[in-house]
């Protein structure tokens, strides 16, 4: 497959370093099969903290971490209704390899969800850092307050009001254009 240079479009050579009509420095975008192969797998691409992360990727390693989640909690709603009053002891093993089932579900869910949450937010150029006060805001978002005239109830329900502007931040946001801090823009090597 033949490669061209990105800025005058001559033909490159194999190996060289430097346009052979331009003379300019070969850049890794030039090469975005490259670039591409390297981060096939499924693993690669939802859990590392490295580089950036466009919203549709977002929203669909989103899904593909919450489904399995969705799926065990009914799995485990299913047994721990059908057979959670039985003291049969076979059938309470079921209900406590369940559990282990969903917490292993959870924990999967939680580690990749920080992951994909930090590479979006390296996309809009931002610190990976901001992810603490938008969880500490979810925190105070799903307080359980009994009284609904405090202002420890208003607090919460601001908090939640905010965490919810967020997530549509995330979710919502053009990334930076072009290369930021964090790596290149996810949308040149796709055209």
């Amino acid at each position: 497959m033949a490669r061209f240079c990105s800025h005058c479009g001559a033909e490159l050579n194999e190996g060289g370093n430097f346009c052979p009509n331009c003379g300019k420095e070969i850049l890794a975008k030039n090469f975005p099969a490259q670039t591409q192969a390297s981060a096939s797998s499924s693993r690669q691409k939802i859990f590392t903290l490295k580089g950036r992360l466009n919203r549709w990727p977002y929203f669909k390693y989103s899904l593909i971490l919450l489904l399995p989640m969705i799926v065990a909690a009914i799995v485990f709603a299913l047994i721990a209704t059908i057979f959670g009053k039985s003291t049969d002891s076979s059938l309470i093993f079921g209900v406590g390899l369940a559990s282990v089932l969903l917490v292993a579900c959870f924990l999967i869910y939680i580690v990749g969800g920080v992951m994909i949450i930090v590479r979006r937010l390296h996309d809009l150029n931002l610190s990976g850092w901001w992810l603490i006060p938008y969880y500490v805001l979810i925190g105070f978002g799903n307080m359980q307050v009994k009284d609904t005239d405090s202002g420890l109830f208003m607090f919460s329900a601001t908090c939640g009001l905010i965490a919810f502007v967020c997530s549509m931040f995330l979710l919502f946001k053009r990334g930076t254009v072009g290369d930021n801090k964090y790596g290149a823009d996810p949308l040149e090597n796709q055209s």
